[in-house]
């Protein structure tokens, strides 16, 4: 009895602190879509659109045992709604790596906002343009890393935009923090590139130390 209390008394702390979070992070995304939108409807399309993209990799976490995700099953579920009729514009390929919920939340997110934009200016806004997503693990002496490079082609002419809108915002700032080092994003003339970088070691489940569950 007293181990089932101990054990109940943990759920509900630990159901706390989820839900703190996962409230300051709704907050926060209001927050910042208010400041970039130009009407009452774009706030409430682009809001809408990033709570969903927020639920469904949320979903997914809590089928895969709430505390590690795989990054295909992430690509998968974010990148759902450009595959239609068994076609895609969007190419996503890499070995299956195993993160942790932090890791697989902010990368959703991520890609959400680069899909985003793709459809309103990118790529994605052509009926010839496409968007290539690939990842792969480069190992170095001290470390390995995770490389994620999100490529556009067949789009308008890409400039850089004139001030930062919430998406870059975002990636920024939740990347920088988790990842330890912000994406490099570049607006080259034939397509937006984007690469995001971080350590294995900052990205694993908890309590997988022997390193099986961050590799292919």
């Amino acid at each position: 009895m007293r181990d089932h209390i101990e054990r109940e008394i943990a759920l509900r702390l630990e159901l706390n602190h989820r839900v703190k979070n996962i409230l300051a992070s709704v907050s926060s995304m209001f927050q910042m879509t208010l400041r970039g939108a130009q009407s009452v409807e774009q706030l409430a399309e682009d809001f809408s659109a990033r709570l969903i993209a927020l639920s469904k990799v949320h979903s997914v976490v809590f089928e895969s045992g709430g505390e590690a995700v795989s990054l295909k099953t992430v690509v998968d579920i974010t990148m759902s709604p450009y595959r239609r009729d068994g076609g895609s514009r969007v190419a996503a390929k890499g070995p299956d790596i195993t993160l942790s919920r932090d890791a697989g939340t902010t990368l959703a997110l991520c890609i959400h906002e680069l899909a985003t934009n793709a459809i309103k200016y990118g790529a994605l806004s052509l009926p010839d343009g496409r968007v290539d997503l690939d990842w792969r693990i480069v190992p170095t002496e001290d470390e390995a890393f995770l490389i994620i490079e999100w490529s556009e082609t067949g789009g308008p002419p890409v400039s850089p935009p004139s001030r930062s809108g919430y998406g870059t915002k975002y990636m920024r700032s939740a990347l920088g923090s988790l990842f330890g080092e912000p994406p490099s994003i570049v607006y080259d003339p034939s397509g937006l590139h984007c690469t995001i970088r971080g350590a294995l070691s900052r990205l694993s489940p908890p309590d997988r130390d022997d390193g099986k569950g961050a590799r292919p």
